[in-house]
């Protein structure tokens, strides 16, 4: 199965890679490194059409490596002892492919950080009464589920499982390799999809911070749901006029929109999904996590 070794500080260990394996210091990354000088999420790297792919997340100036490029965005990471091989973050922190294999079914230890890979992971997962990669009812599990399994929180990595991404042309918003960056500080982001950029600022970016914070986070509801209320309580947070109410956000997430649109972009009306339930109604970004950088 596909590894790196990574190194920072006086650090360094041998990871498996998963179909999608993020790297930098958020919880929520596949790969933590505990260096302040490691953005909050780096870099990822993928398996891409029967081989490995990188991409930095962030920082990209001074994130140092070569390869071939593979797709907009996107460069080869292969196996070799040349120097330009290895992906650095300047001084900070080095990763290198040492096996470059097709990725295989394995699982993470939440708590202890214990990897189990493919053979002791079904022998597990078959005790307890999951077969086959599937749910004691025969559903299929998927890539990157949360099961605990004899009071273990374990994470899977299944790349059997990995569903596809719904948007399929160049410029959707939904396309697999977009990315959403967002600077609470300065109200002002971009929208990348290759060579494909769009700017954002001020209420744009205001209107889009909550719901990429909850999606990024998983703080508010159950898959990052979060209601108008808790919305329009962070988007007051970031500057949003005091007088407006909760409804107004429902008329900015449009706007948000048609200046996408306008843009050049597809598949808007996905950027946002909303879901009811009784009395409650939610709101939540329709990005993956790994997809949205804030700094």
């Amino acid at each position: 199965m596909g590894r790196v070794k990574i190194t920072y500080g006086s650090h360094w260990s041998e990871r498996p890679l998963a179909v999608s394996t993020l790297i930098g210091r958020h919880w929520s990354c596949d790969i933590l490194l505990h260096a302040e000088e490691v953005p909050l999420r780096w870099l990822e790297i993928r398996w891409l059409g029967g081989r490995w792919g990188w991409r930095a997340l962030s920082r990209e100036g001074d994130t140092l490596g070569a390869g071939d490029w593979l797709r907009p965005g996107w460069r080869s990471l292969t196996v070799s002892r040349k120097a330009n091989r290895v992906l650095r973050l300047r001084a900070a922190a080095a990763v290198e492919l040492v096996n470059g294999d097709a990725p295989q079914p394995y699982a993470v230890d939440l708590q202890s950080g214990q990897i189990l890979v493919k053979q002791s992971l079904a022998e597990m997962l078959g005790n307890a009464g999951f077969h086959q990669w599937r749910t004691h009812t025969g559903e299929p599990l998927n890539d990157g589920v949360v099961l605990v399994i004899e009071g273990r929180p374990l994470r899977l990595h299944l790349p059997q499982r990995v569903q596809a991404t719904s948007g399929s042309g160049i410029s959707s918003i939904l396309h697999v390799d977009t990315l959403l960056k967002l600077d609470a500080e300065t109200l002002t982001g971009a929208i990348e999809l290759g060579t494909f950029r769009v700017e954002l600022s001020r209420e744009i970016v205001r209107v889009l911070l909550p719901y990429a914070e909850a999606r990024v986070n998983d703080y508010a509801h159950e898959d990052a749901w979060i209601s108008r209320e808790e919305a329009h309580a962070r988007w007051l947070e970031l500057g949003g006029n005091p007088s407006s109410p909760p409804q107004r956000l429902g008329w900015m997430r449009g706007k948000a929109k048609t200046f996408l649109a306008r843009k050049g972009l597809s598949d808007v009306d996905g950027l946002f999904e909303s879901r009811r339930v009784g009395g409650w109604y939610g709101t939540r970004i329709g990005l993956q996590p790994e997809q949205i950088v804030i700094v």
